[in-house]
């Protein structure tokens, strides 16, 4: 059966009938482009309009099947024969087409099922046995984005991961190419830790994880800034980068070395990492603080104990224990009691609290207010605060804008595990824009932590003194 053909013959059949193709398709029901179609060549007709196509065009089916005129004797008949053998010629293209759909897709799943086996062989999962690292200039560099951290390698061209196989995988590649997670990586030192073959140490700022041995170091940030940036180093990074790493500038408070002699230890009930320790320091004092099991000591003997802070802090031993990283600790016989730069800028009337600004904030309509408090009775503090501006040597009160806003919640709030408690000071609906001068922030506090703190109770007061430039 010839579709050209038959479309040719449909067109003239049309026109000797003076019809339209818009005529022809309204009998048919049709649209005029299923006309256009059949007499393109383009289309058949479906098998349900044959009969009434004929019927309008005054032709028989064999006639139309042929594509041609036929003598009287032949109009009725072979038509049957010619429409069985085009149903059989659709069945056996159907029957083709759906053998090439069944090869393209054993060809596709084939195609897939080798490249996950080739994927797999080329970067199959890693089950962490060692870590290997290669030395470099000791400089630091971010090396690349994972999730949402930042990699920084310090001193090191390369860091690798191998399995029990002692097959390597560089870092990065490993990360990317799905093989481990970096908590893989942070599971496997501390497995190391829990061995003795490594020391780890936990910092006050928020919950950064440092681990040390005399091959490597590495750090986690888990910073109360949300923090997360990952370090790989050699094993003096720590002390080189001088507290430079998590988010923090370099540390202002260099490095000290205290001497303590070690008059008793005991078991941590609570926390079987670490030991309680009573040690003397060099003012004869004597403390007990907690410190972890990866740190040797031996009663009766004295240590020199190395180490390093960002904050700034009252120098005394559960100080410097609470606000410090203890880096190192090794026998001695010497007494080596460096001191602490300490800085008390903001220290109150109230002991151990001090105030200052969050680096950065400080501007003429507000700032963050950062409170330390060491007191073992933690205080109280409200969101109640005033500001004085020093004129001729005298503190006084600055007119607010509006008295019927100056309003405060009576919510309290305390310092955190870390004895830090910060405010967002915004004072420009209460004072307006500050003029350059020297201003005091004064906030009172209680232990009483069932009255509000308000401006209308008597509490103790802490204050601190900063410059609008």
């Amino acid at each position: 059966m010839n579709q050209v053909k038959i479309g040719k013959f449909i067109l003239k059949m049309r026109t000797e009938k003076g019809l339209t193709q818009a005529e022809l398709a309204d009998k048919l029901g049709v649209t005029d482009r299923a006309v256009s179609n059949w007499e393109n060549g383009r289309r058949m007709p479906d098998i349900s309009f044959l009969p009434s196509l004929c019927d309008v065009l005054d032709i028989s089916m064999s006639e139309l099947l042929k594509g041609e005129r036929l003598p009287s004797e032949e109009k009725e008949s072979g038509y049957k024969e010619i429409l069985l053998n085009t149903l059989d010629d659709n069945k056996k293209s159907k029957r083709k087409i759906i053998g090439l759909f069944t090869i393209l897709v054993v060809s596709i799943f084939s195609f897939l099922t080798l490249f996950i086996i080739q994927y797999k062989s080329q970067f199959p999962k890693i089950d962490i046995y060692s870590l290997m690292i290669q030395d470099a200039e000791a400089s630091l560099n971010k090396m690349f984005d994972y999730q949402d951290s930042q990699v920084y390698f310090y001193g090191v061209d390369g860091v690798s991961v191998c399995n029990s196989k002692e097959e390597c995988f560089g870092l990065k590649n490993a990360l990317m190419n799905s093989q481990i997670e970096m908590e893989q990586m942070k599971k496997y030192l501390d497995s190391q830790y829990s061995l003795g073959n490594l020391s780890r140490y936990i910092l006050w700022d928020g919950g950064t994880t440092m681990y040390q041995n005399e091959r490597y170091a590495a750090i986690f940030c888990h910073t109360v800034d949300g923090n997360n940036d990952i370090y790989f180093g050699i094993p003096s990074m720590e002390k080189d980068l001088d507290g430079g790493y998590c988010g923090h500038e370099k540390s202002r408070i260099k490095r000290f070395i205290r001497t303590f002699h070690i008059i008793s230890i005991e078991e941590n009930n609570e926390e079987p990492e670490f030991m309680d320790v009573t040690l003397r320091d060099y003012k004869n004092k004597v403390d007990t603080i907690s410190l972890n099991k990866s740190n040797y000591l031996v009663v009766g003997k004295d240590y020199e104990m190395t180490f390093s802070t960002f904050q700034t802090f009252e120098d005394t031993t559960f100080n410097i224990f609470q606000n410090s990283t203890l880096l190192e600790t090794k026998e001695t016989e010497e007494q080596i009691n460096e001191p602490i730069v300490v800085n008390l800028e903001g220290q109150t009337e109230v002991n151990n609290i001090s105030m200052q600004v969050v680096d950065g904030t400080l501007s003429p309509t507000g700032m963050k207010l950062l409170i330390t408090d060491y007191n073992e009775d933690k205080y109280v503090y409200g969101l109640y605060f005033y500001i004085e501006k020093k004129v001729k040597g005298e503190w006084v009160s600055i007119p607010v804008k509006s008295e019927h806003l100056v309003v405060f919640p009576d919510k309290a709030y305390f310092v955190d595990k870390n004895y830090k408690l910060i405010f967002d000071m915004d004072w420009e609906y209460i004072y307006g824009e500050l003029p350059s001068g020297t201003y005091r922030i004064v906030k009172k506090i209680s232990l009483d932590k069932d009255r509000p703190i308000d401006e209308n109770y008597v509490h103790k007061t802490i204050s601190m003194e900063f410059q609008i430039e």
